[in-house]
């Protein structure tokens, strides 16, 4: 029996997006029985169908691929269908091991053109990618555009709410766009992560769908407001070998929709370098740009104790700036308890630290007499792994002591 999605219908009412779908029996343990919805803050009428596919066609062709099914779709965008087998090279390139097979079955291509006016996007969460990408570009004044749906779950109104005016708050000068997405509660990740967990370590969120998925969520704005550059944000840098990432270069700058084309930006600046620029911006401009980068809560703020804040703070302290202008709460002491006990610094995370301290020696006659962090110099992360990995192991050993005595 052939695997097989089937887009059947695209039901529009004001500015929100159902998509009716079909899916063969084989495929459905990997979604959950939730309509896939998209809300936008404006009217999506005029938009046609062509266009409305894409958002859809985005996040279901990677499973599309890994399972060797047909997706079938009534109409879609011209410029999106002929772009596709461009950017699958990028996952194929991406990971050999996996046969990215399966096919779409279009009855109608459709041209849909606009005039270039110059007008451009970004996709902002707040973060240190996003804002680097931001002040890049902010003489073009791009409309920005956050979705509900990505880090911060679709019921969850207080956090949403909290990350929305920060967003409105932090880019006073900027026109924002936000998008409420079911995309991530419509696929069960669990299901597709033992999928494909015997050929990668990533999750299939980080791996398979979020570039590409966000991406195809702004191609009805792009239509409306005739909008011809999409920028995401770089996660990750040309220097980083051996990191895979489903928002990458080879696959992001191919996707095109509409007139529209997508720029995989900042790419070639390391995480140090970014957030260095944002310093140097928030200086040279008396702006005081804030980041929100914690994933570790669903409050929608920084936790100011889980690693990724604690690199970031860690990060503008090594620029002499202080990170509670920046949207964190430091604590120092607790930092170094964390660092040098809870840390383990994988080959991912083990090189962005090492960015760090190499923008603290630059800054040396600065911070080696700060209380705060002068203990930073001296921080020694192979011998932190190596206490960690240690302790891991009386774990471990303890565990199987515990069970086997049972």
């Amino acid at each position: 029996m052939e695997n097989y999605i089937k887009l059947e219908k695209i039901l529009k009412d004001n500015n929100k997006i159902k998509y009716i779908y079909q899916v063969s029996e084989n495929l459905k343990k990997y979604f959950y029985p939730v309509d896939f919805e998209i809300e936008y803050d404006e009217n999506i009428e005029q938009v046609p169908n062509s266009i409305l596919a894409v958002p859809f066609v985005c996040n279901i062709l990677p499973i599309i691929w890994i399972t060797n099914a047909t997706l079938e779709i009534t109409e879609l965008d011209k410029s999106f269908y002929e772009s596709i087998d461009q950017f699958k090279k990028g996952y194929i390139n991406m990971y050999p091991t996996i046969s990215f097979k399966g096919k779409i079955k279009v009855d109608k291509s459709i041209v849909n053109h606009y005039e270039n006016n110059g007008k451009s996007i970004c996709f902002f969460s707040g973060g240190v990618d996003a804002t680097s990408t931001l002040i890049t570009h902010i003489k073009e004044e791009p409309l920005t555009v956050t979705l509900w749906g990505a880090d911060i779950k679709t019921n969850n109104v207080e956090g949403w709410n909290r990350v929305k005016e920060f967003i409105i708050q932090n880019t006073p000068n900027i026109k924002n766009k936000f998008i409420k997405s079911e995309f991530r509660t419509i696929i069960n990740e669990s299901n597709l992560n033992k999928k494909i967990e015997k050929y990668v370590t990533e999750n299939w969120w980080h791996g398979f769908q979020h570039g590409i998925g966000l991406i195809g969520h702004v191609a009805p704005i792009c239509y409306i407001h005739k909008i011809t550059k999409v920028y995401i944000p770089s996660t990750f840098t040309k220097n980083d070998v051996g990191v895979t990432c489903a928002s990458d270069p080879s696959i992001d700058n191919y996707v095109r929709f509409g007139n529209s084309k997508v720029y995989h930006d900042g790419y070639e600046f390391s995480r140090q370098d970014k957030i260095n620029r944002i310093c140097d911006y928030n200086k040279t401009t008396n702006n005081k740009l804030k980041l929100r980068v914690c994933y570790m809560t669903d409050k929608g703020n920084n936790c100011n104790e889980c690693e990724k804040c604690i690199r970031t703070i860690m990060a503008i302290k090594a620029n002499g700036e202080n990170p509670s202008e920046y949207g964190f709460l430091p604590d120092y002491n607790k930092i170094k308890y964390i660092l040098e006990n809870k840390c383990y610094f994988n080959n991912i995370i083990l090189p962005l630290w090492k960015n760090i301290l190499e923008q603290f020696n630059k800054n040396k006659n600065s911070l080696e007499n700060d209380e705060d962090v002068k203990w930073f110099f001296s921080i020694d992360f192979e011998k932190i792994n190596k206490r960690y990995l240690r302790l891991y192991k009386r774990i471990g050993r303890f565990i199987k002591r515990k069970i086997g005595g049972k």
